[in-house]
């Protein structure tokens, strides 16, 4: 296979790559902002951990 053809397949590879690290980093955004509002707000974390559980 020449580079021309495995150009395509290397964008596309990179695009994964981005995507999958923008998805993580939101991932773990929502992770602490929820973190940091449940510290604040003790009694609702307790009542969804009793509505999970």
């Amino acid at each position: 296979m020449s580079v021309q053809e495995w150009m395509p397949l290397i964008i596309w590879f990179i695009y994964l790559v981005i995507f999958a690290a923008v998805v993580t980093g939101i991932f773990v955004f929502i992770k602490l902002l929820k973190s940091k509002s449940s510290s604040a707000h003790p009694v609702e974390e307790a009542g969804t951990k009793r509505g999970t559980d």
